[in-house]
């Protein structure tokens, strides 16, 4: 990344989250209000997006899914690409503790 993208970052990082079968990395930056992409095997910054106290996050069969700290939850399924709001909870607050449960 560039030494720009690296200090959009404000120096702290919140929930980390791999998805080996896709090769990217999805990494909440709460203080920054931005949820960045990597990916595995280059390393590379591949994109940002603006997440306002984004937290937690966790990967589904449909790709990333990211909560924030106002009780929003957002599913990303390419980088590249805007995410979508899939639920706001006004009265629920989230940390940067999530994590899918499947069921088989």
């Amino acid at each position: 990344a560039t030494n720009n993208q690296w200090l959009s970052m404000n120096q702290y990082t919140a929930s980390v989250c791999i998805d080996d079968v896709r090769q990217h990395v999805a990494i909440t930056c709460p203080k920054a209000g931005l949820i960045t992409y990597w990916h595995l095997a280059t390393n590379e910054f591949i994109a940002s997006e603006k997440l306002r106290d984004g937290a937690g996050v966790t990967l589904l069969t449909e790709g990333f899914i990211a909560s924030t700290g106002k009780g929003r939850i957002v599913q990303q399924s390419q980088p590249l690409q805007p995410y979508k709001v899939r639920g706001e909870f006004n009265n629920i607050r989230w940390d940067n503790h999530l994590t899918s449960i499947h069921r088989t």
